[in-house]
């Protein structure tokens, strides 16, 4: 009888820290996405996985040195933009990167708008209106 009790206690030992953890597990947040955009084609391939269609104009690139923090709320946005798309651009404050930006075809007012390390990880994705540079929509929904 002794035994049953320690058998039925160490069970619902077990339930009770495997549902624990369990629920810890589930309530993390999910790994950052990597994307690895090397070449032009790689980049366009990726805009049009976003259902998006780039113009047959070459992009334009900036190379630029991330932020270190968010001075100005539009920056702010912009990394709360690529956190709800699981995309580490906050991870690389201060650290170099290039802006590759696409002429899209349906309106050629806007523009995709691809942040990558050098080595061509994306950092940050991003559609706009040039006429509303304060309007961001997320690439990957």
């Amino acid at each position: 009888m002794n035994k049953s009790k320690t058998i039925l206690i160490f069970g619902a030992a077990g339930v009770f820290f495997g549902s624990v953890l369990l629920c810890r597990c589930i309530s993390l947040d999910p790994p950052a996405q990597s994307f690895i955009l090397t070449t032009d084609i790689l980049r366009r391939d990726f805009i049009a996985e976003c259902s998006l269609s780039a113009t047959e104009l070459p992009p334009t690139y900036q190379e630029i040195i991330l932020p270190e923090d968010g001075s100005s709320e539009v920056y702010e946005s912009y990394l709360l933009l690529q956190d709800k798309q699981r995309l580490p651009l906050s991870e690389y404050a201060g650290q170099k990167a290039v802006i590759w930006t696409y002429t899209l075809s349906d309106n050629p007012a806007y523009r995709a708008e691809l942040i990558c390390t050098p080595e061509g990880l994306l950092l940050g994705a991003m559609c706009y209106d040039c006429t509303r540079f304060d309007l961001m929509y997320p690439m990957i929904t």
